[in-house]
């Protein structure tokens, strides 16, 4: 009986190989849940609350003693396994709203953010279509020349043309455009 022979894998296949399988043993590894990236530190939490000194700043950037109070207690909470969001409605529970540096994006918070967007969106609206709709300033001129001012009373000349007549005829000309647009 003859034996088949078993080719001899070359050392670059082997290699490629080995590459692949340690490449998908690394992914798995990286894959399972190890949480080292993604942990949460003090300063993620304290950019998220707002100091209640009186300044404004948020704990991470404040440096009164309450602000290093409230950091060394996140780092505490921290160190127990609690969570951002946990760690951040202790706080909220504790001290109110006032303390998280971003509103909620919900109820009642969610529509006085958006109120004066929406606002202004629709009195730009509303202003377009009264500016479109309003009668356009007429081109021609009233056939009236310009007169010097003097304390003088002018004299009524019968030639010129009253001006009530050419505003009358302005009025029905912009009166009978309207009702062609009905």
């Amino acid at each position: 009986m003859a034996q088949e022979a078993v080719p001899i894998k070359r050392g670059s296949e082997m290699r490629a190989k080995n590459l692949l399988i340690e490449t998908f043993v690394i992914g798995v590894l990286l894959l399972s849940g190890v949480q080292g990236v993604s942990a949460v530190s003090v300063s993620d939490i304290s950019k998220q609350l707002i100091c209640s000194c009186g300044c404004g700043m948020v704990v991470n950037d404040c440096y009164c003693d309450l602000a290093k109070e409230w950091r060394t207690r996140i780092e505490g909470m921290l160190s127990e396994g609690l969570s951002r969001s946990e760690i951040i409605s202790a706080f909220v529970d504790e001290y109110g709203d006032g303390v998280k540096a971003t509103p909620a994006k919900s109820g009642l918070e969610l529509v006085i953010w958006l109120a004066p967007v929406a606002v202004s969106v629709v009195g730009t609206v509303v202003i377009y279509r009264y500016a479109k709709n309003k009668a356009p300033i007429p081109t021609r001129e009233i056939g009236y020349p310009i007169r010097e001012r003097t304390d003088e009373k002018p004299e009524i000349d019968s030639s010129e043309p009253d001006v009530e007549d050419d505003y009358e005829e302005l009025f029905y000309e912009e009166y009978r455009k309207y009702k062609k647009k009905e």
